[in-house]
């Protein structure tokens, strides 16, 4: 998708960029955060869950609600989570950049 080949333009996966901004939102380093172990065994937060939230939102144009950090999820099920949504977006810019007969969706200007 067009999200993970900005990111390997710039070196990094996108479970990668991921963890990184998990690890930054609790204020740990990548070495101390497990992707298999849920986040709540961190003690995340509010605060952390808004900061990861506003991170992936901010760099996969995602929407991931702050309250899914809480649910017994770990970074590689936030990577899923992201990844369903980037193949998603990719999918939707594919179609409407195909044949356009100029028909307008109903609410769009």
């Amino acid at each position: 998708s067009a999200v993970e080949s900005t990111a390997e333009k710039e070196g990094i996966s996108l479970s990668d960029s991921i963890h990184k901004m998990a690890a930054d939102a609790l204020e740990i380093s990548t070495d101390e955060l497990d992707p298999a172990v849920v986040l709540g065994e961190y003690g995340i937060d509010s605060i952390a869950s808004v900061s990861l939230r506003n991170s992936l939102e901010n760099n996969f144009h995602v929407s991931i609600p702050s309250l899914e950090f809480f649910f017994n999820n770990s970074i590689r099920d936030i990577i899923v989570l992201v990844k369903s949504q980037t193949d998603t977006t990719s999918q939707k810019s594919s179609e409407s950049d195909g044949n356009d007969s100029g028909s307008y969706e109903e609410g769009i200007l």
